[in-house]
């Protein structure tokens, strides 16, 4: 872990929102129109911070480029209906800010700022970064570069949080320091073996794992 810490970053679903029962009900709602065998949360939290062409591939054995044109049209705004923030994550951003920390959300979702707006999560960062950006997804480490360019921080003080091999692997990449949390498909030992510098229960817990940390002035 950095002795300083002047940013963190996030990813999105399933570390700051819990969308596995939102993207499992509807890709359900997608396959009974395209006569497709329907997926369990089980199956779908394996694909976790996939691109979705990448999980759809997965998840139905095949891809059409038609489905995420019709998953956007009929579905997306129920997905967002029904996404949750993980208990405390909101909150957790609020304590970050107050510390003065930069805050990033880096993700392999389309569309993030519409859902991050639904959701309250925009207003609480600083920057986010999805796949509309048009860069390589993760677990490449543009995204996570072209964010700490933007806020001004060097790889070396900022830290990623994430619930995924991808998000770890990213991390590694930008030669970020890398949080692990357990609300994904991951346990946090599993996490740790990845090369998480730190696995946690879930992102409430960063402003406590951080606070020693942080050597700038809080924001007024």
């Amino acid at each position: 872990m950095p002795d300083i810490v002047e940013a963190v970053l996030f990813d999105f679903d399933m570390t700051l929102v819990d969308s596995s029962r939102a993207v499992t009900e509807c890709l359900n709602l997608l396959a009974r129109d395209e006569g497709l065998d329907p997926i369990t949360l089980d199956d779908l939290m394996g694909t976790i911070g996939l691109p979705f062409e990448e999980s759809l591939r997965r998840l139905f054995g095949r891809f059409d480029p038609s489905w995420p044109v019709k998953y956007r049209e009929r579905y997306r705004l129920k997905e967002h209906s029904m996404i949750r923030p993980i208990p405390g994550a909101l909150d957790a951003l609020r304590e970050l800010r107050s510390l003065g920390l930069k805050i990033g959300v880096v993700s392999n979702r389309n569309m993030l700022s519409l859902a991050a707006e639904r959701l309250g999560v925009a207003e609480l960062v600083d920057l986010m970064v999805g796949l509309e950006a048009g860069l390589p997804p993760k677990p490449e480490p543009h995204m996570l570069n072209h964010t700490l360019e933007e806020l001004g921080v060097s790889p070396q003080r900022a830290v990623y949080a994430g619930d995924t091999q991808a998000d770890v692997l990213c991390a590694l990449k930008a030669s970020v320091a890398p949080i692990g949390v357990a609300t994904g498909p991951l346990r946090k030992e599993e996490l740790k073996a990845l090369g998480a510098s730190a696995a946690l229960e879930s992102v409430a817990e960063i402003p406590a794992l951080l606070r020693p940390m942080v050597k700038v002035a809080p924001a007024l």
